[in-house]
This record gives C-alpha cells, sequence and structure tokens, in this order.
C-alpha cells in the first residue's frame, strides 16, 4: 500500500527541491493498469517521472 507522504531523507529532500523550483508535482500518483508507483510525477512542460534513492555517501566504495 504506496503512502501519502514521503517517508525517507531523499524524498524529503527532493520534495524540498520540487517545491523550491515550484514544479508541480503528485507523490506516488497512480497509474492505470500499473501496479508500482514513481515517487514523483512531476508536470512542467511534459510528464516527468522519478524514483528517488537514498545512498550514504560516506560509505566504502565497495570494488
Amino acid at each position: 500500500m504506496a503512502t501519502t507522504v514521503p517517508t525517507t531523507a531523499g524524498e524529503l529532500l527532493f520534495q524540498n527541491y520540487l517545491d523550491a523550483m515550484d514544479y508541480p508535482y503528485e507523490f506516488e500518483k497512480e497509474f492505470p493498469g500499473k501496479s508500482k508507483r514513481p515517487d514523483y510525477t512531476v508536470t512542467k512542460n511534459g510528464v516527468f517521472l522519478f524514483d528517488v534513492k537514498d545512498f550514504d555517501p560516506y560509505m566504502q566504495n565497495r570494488n
């Protein structure tokens, strides 16, 4: 079940960016016939779908 509000640090940061840039967006919008929802659907000069990933910039490289 999808949440209606961002839950991760990355989602919150990305949403703050979208708000600062005044980009219209929807969080976890449903698309007919699809079981998964993108984190953000941005509608500015087209429709853009984003799946936000979090990472730890201090994590050691795993090469």
